[in-house]
């Protein structure tokens, strides 16, 4: 999850909610395979070898390539990423960006923090509500990968002189420490205004990103991979218990791109899986929600002890995002829909701006 708030370059100019931020941007390395740094974590580009045939090959070896584990069912767009697609070699920009260590409390009668569970054992459907998620989240098992696709949102504005943001993301892991840590990668989908001798302008911006939290409460934004609104993402995040390391794989299946890499990581409990909508905060409030209309999640799927579910086929969490304080009259800014006949999949739909409530 993503507690923050993300920048974007427009015209020259970087904004931040219609400020101006510094931007860390590390120079592409000579060998653009060579490991290199993203603040404290060691990122290694992970292109397939030579000869490699992923079609034959079992889950370990695909993960030594870059690849995302198998799919129940191999879908068609794994099979067109591991035999067609082109690898892209990751190249990042950090995001200077503010983070909380866990969304808002549940709210809304809810007796505690929405993630307070470091293990399982809340195994049965509920809904808990929070200020900054609209999500569905697995925690019977202790899971290995998570996988989603949706189609990237547009967002359009719908405050005047006011920049919103949302993110889409599968994730593993709550954050709440260095022993449950939190990897997760998806897109965002932004509208940002500036004032110059024109008036009030606005721009949008779309881009993919991961983050690991809180080992380094930063994003990198994925620069060399790009998407646009209407592009099919395909997004897998696996960690590999035996090696200490995160792999990353984001796939633009409309450009047949894709970038892969391995990301050192500190402790991972495993315990939970989750497939969220969010408005991440910015300088210490939650960010007015972009309108994004609407986001599908199919494949919704987490993987434990070689067993993938999807997301509706155990017992799970869900909420709505919304107002924390319940000061205006709308109080719900996004909701999940219910689950997909497959139990793989689910909606997530726009509703309000919210408010800029401190968490």
């Amino acid at each position: 999850m993503l507690w923050k708030k993300r920048s974007r370059w427009i015209g020259g100019a970087l904004l931040l909610g219609g400020g101006l931020l510094a931007l860390a941007m590390g120079a592409a390395p000579a060998n653009p395979a060579a490991p290199f740094r993203a603040g404290s974590l060691l990122v290694t580009p992970a292109p397939p070898h030579a000869g490699f045939n992923p079609l034959t090959a079992i889950p370990g070896a695909l993960a030594a390539n870059g690849f995302p584990a198998r799919p129940p069912g191999t879908p068609r767009w794994w099979v067109k990423l591991v035999r067609t697609a082109q690898y892209v070699y990751p190249q990042l920009r950090q995001m200077n960006n503010t983070v909380t260590t866990q969304p808002a409390p549940g709210g809304r009668g809810a007796p505690s923090r929405l993630h307070s569970a470091a293990t399982t054992g809340s195994c049965f459907t509920y809904s808990a509500p929070t200020a900054n998620w609209a999500y569905n989240m697995d925690n019977c098992y202790r899971y290995n990968a998570i996988q989603a696709t949706w189609t990237v949102p547009t967002a359009v504005a719908s405050l005047f002189a006011q920049s919103t943001y949302s993110t889409a993301w599968p994730g593993l892991g709550l954050g709440t420490n260095s022993s449950h840590q939190l990897f997760q990668a998806g897109s965002e989908s932004n509208v940002t205004w500036v004032l110059d001798r024109n008036g009030w302008q606005h721009y949008t911006s779309t881009f993919p990103w991961w983050e690991v939290y809180p080992q380094y409460p930063y994003s990198e934004e994925l620069y060399s991979l790009g998407i646009t609104p209407g592009n099919t993402l395909h997004v897998s995040v696996q960690y590999i218990f035996s090696k200490g390391q995160v792999l990353f794989t984001v796939y633009n299946e409309s450009s047949n791109q894709y970038v892969s890499l391995y990301v050192s990581a500190g402790g991972f409990g495993g315990y939970h899986a989750e497939w969220v909508a969010e408005r991440p905060e910015q300088g210490g409030f939650y960010s007015y929600l972009a309108n994004f209309r609407s986001v599908t999640f199919t494949g919704a799927e987490a993987e434990s002890g070689g067993v993938w579910r999807g997301v509706g086929q155990e017992a799970h969490r869900y909420g709505s995002m919304y107002d924390a304080r319940q000061d205006d009259a709308e109080a719900t800014d996004a909701s999940p829909g219910g689950i997909n006949a497959a139990g793989n999949g689910f909606a997530v739909a726009y509703q309000n701006p919210g408010d800029r409530d401190k968490p």
